[in-house]
């Protein structure tokens, strides 16, 4: 309580009382006298009653002024927690694959997100959550055409650069499908500074991020986490928007592979020349020569 704040507490309420307990003991002098002055006695009671008057608006007063400040924290209180978002670890590969893919679901507007394992998601049997979640991308592509898909893919191997191809196949006439390739080598060996983040944003408001000693999904799952909060998720957000620029200015960072309905499925054949490997459709014109 402040001074100003006690100093009005002494005058609704203490300085009342304190009227009013002198007035009882002059009253009762007052009336032990042997001839009782009725007069001052009269006036004395019209002064307490006064004072008792005085002391219930005080309390009304400071009712209503203590009312009104705790509301004012309660707002402000609220004022705060509006701003905190909530953080969640996310400790099995369940609950990760499936928070992410119930918040993709309902998103209405961008998902940006990652793919840098090194193999493609058929390699890893890990769990039916994980399974689902990418067996199910094309059809929630397919489901959600007013909310657009970025992802940004590593290529290590000759199977993710096929499920790479494969996944633009399908998408080919998905307008709302951007697909690109950045380039990374034997990301499970890499030192972890700098390392590229593995991450999912959910309309900019709600972020899926690796354990932070990984860009991957390892084998031996380590706790992930998950926030909600959007003024944190703009910094994610941010991030992720510099690297796929990086990519679109840059080649030796990566390519573009897909940029809604254009495709550019000519350079997969040059991913797959650098790193000396042959794609499957190649594979097959060849054999038909």
């Amino acid at each position: 309580m402040t001074t100003g704040q006690k100093f009005v507490k002494f005058l609704t309420t203490y300085a009342p009382l304190v009227l009013l307990v002198i007035q009882i003991i002059y009253l009762g002098a007052l009336l032990s006298a042997e001839t009782p002055d009725y007069a001052r006695i009269t006036n004395v009671l019209i002064g307490m009653g006064v004072a008792l008057i005085w002391f219930f608006i005080g309390e009304r007063i400071d009712h209503d002024s203590t009312h009104f400040r705790f509301q004012r924290e309660v707002e402000d209180i609220k004022r705060v927690l509006s701003h905190i978002g909530s953080i969640e670890v996310l400790p099995t590969h369940d609950e990760f694959y499936t928070k992410l893919q119930n918040a993709r679901r309902v998103a209405r507007r961008k998902i940006q997100s990652t793919q840098l394992d090194p193999g493609p998601p058929a390699t890893y049997g890990r769990t039916q959550a994980r399974q689902s979640y990418f067996s199910s991308d094309v059809a929630v592509y397919k489901a959600h055409p007013n909310v657009n898909f970025y992802r940004i893919i590593s290529i290590e191997t000759q199977e993710k650069l096929q499920w790479v191809q494969d996944l633009i196949s399908q998408t080919k006439d998905f307008p709302n499908v951007f697909i690109a390739y950045v380039k990374i080598d034997s990301i499970s060996q890499s030192v972890p500074f700098p390392k590229m983040l593995s991450l999912q944003i959910i309309d900019e408001t709600e972020v899926f991020l690796l354990h932070p000693a990984y860009s991957y999904m390892p084998a031996d799952y380590k706790p992930c986490y998950y926030l909600k909060d959007a003024h944190v998720a703009q910094i994610y957000v941010s991030y992720y928007e510099k690297v796929w620029e990086k990519i679109c200015q840059n080649h030796e960072h990566g390519l573009i592979l897909k940029d809604g309905t254009i495709s550019y499925e000519e350079r997969l054949s040059s991913i797959a020349q650098d790193k000396g490997w042959q794609l499957e459709s190649e594979a097959d014109s060849v054999q038909e020569k």
